[in-house]
């Protein structure tokens, strides 16, 4: 496991477990919430957004587990929803299996303590960027939260929803703060669900701008 990312390497949880892999196209569902949370999942690639009702909580990366607190609760069902936010391949664990290794491997157990942790933090910090941060804010650091470097481009593989439901801003604010930004040659919509950081020191400078 990266110890600063708090994810797992692809052949360690191969080594573990025996997934079965599932592919995804950008907005098709994993799991809904009040489903029998039968399998826990392990995103190989792509990312994961996680919905409580119609509000997102967060997205999920390569590397990481989703599903994995409704799996060691005592409820029988999935309490959120998750679905693609672009092409995703994904590893899906039994429920049994996963909770297994937890009961005998100490290090796995250690491990995924350690991840619950640091979303209970992120959560936490999500929540005071609603009371002290802007919408701007708030979109910019989703941006940024949400990118990742793909060849000589950092990109987010978000749309106006995804921003929409993050940031708890409206479509129509969360359209003009994109086209503010494309217009200061921040950023580049690629397309509906991509968008392109062109300039990310000065998109972090705006977040912490007075």
């Amino acid at each position: 496991m990266d110890s600063a990312t708090k994810r797992f390497e692809l052949n360690y949880i191969m080594e573990l477990f025996h997934p079965t892999k599932i592919l995804l196209d950008c907005g098709e569902q994993l799991f809904r919430e009040g489903e029998n949370n039968d399998f826990v999942y392990f995103i190989e690639s792509g990312s994961i957004k996680v919905l409580k009702s119609k509000w997102v909580i967060g997205i999920t990366k390569a590397n990481e587990f989703v599903g994995m607190t409704s799996c060691i609760s005592e409820n029988h069902f999935y309490t959120f929803s998750s679905k693609a936010v672009e092409k995703s391949e994904v590893l899906r664990i039994d429920k049994s299996e996963f909770k297994q290794l937890l009961l005998n491997d100490s290090k796995f157990c250690k491990q995924i303590i350690e991840i619950l942790c640091e979303r209970i933090k992120l959560t936490d910090l999500k929540t005071r960027s609603f009371i002290e941060q802007t919408s701007q804010h708030r979109l910019i650091n989703e941006l940024i939260n949400n990118s990742k470097k793909i060849e000589n481009s950092i990109k987010a593989f978000l749309g106006i929803d995804d921003l929409s439901e993050l940031t708890g801003v409206s479509k129509r604010a969360v359209r003009k703060m994109l086209n503010d930004l494309t217009k200061e040659n921040l950023i580049l919509r690629n397309n509906d669900h991509e968008i392109t950081l062109l300039d990310q020191p000065k998109l972090q400078s705006l977040i912490h701008k007075a």
